[in-house]
């Protein structure tokens, strides 16, 4: 093994250190404000929907993928150092790239 095989092998991930407070305010903001969003959305569809009675659910439906950092912003987190960074390595990243 080279030297740079080396370094990523021996390279351990980062510490988080998380705040039991924080992660339950986390859940019950995210999970409360999916709950009504879903209720609302329930209640529109269940009593025969017009096009604009549709569109609005489906917009509303759209807006939940934002719950979850609405969720991180209510409960006093910070959203930097948040990431997914994957370590490709050869032929992974063309094989990867050649996917999409």
């Amino acid at each position: 093994m080279n030297k740079a095989e080396m370094d990523r092998v021996e390279r351990k991930p980062e510490q988080i250190d998380y705040d039991k407070a924080k992660t339950r305010r986390y859940l019950l903001w995210t999970f409360g404000i999916a709950w009504v969003m879903q209720a609302g959305v329930a209640l529109l569809y269940r009593g025969g929907l017009s096009i604009v009675g549709q569109m609005m659910a489906q917009m509303l439906m759209a807006l939940m993928m934002f719950v979850p950092m609405l969720g991180v912003l209510l409960s006093g987190n910070r959203l930097a150092g948040m990431g997914w960074k994957p370590a490709y390595q050869g032929k992974d990243k063309t094989a990867l790239s050649s996917a999409a």
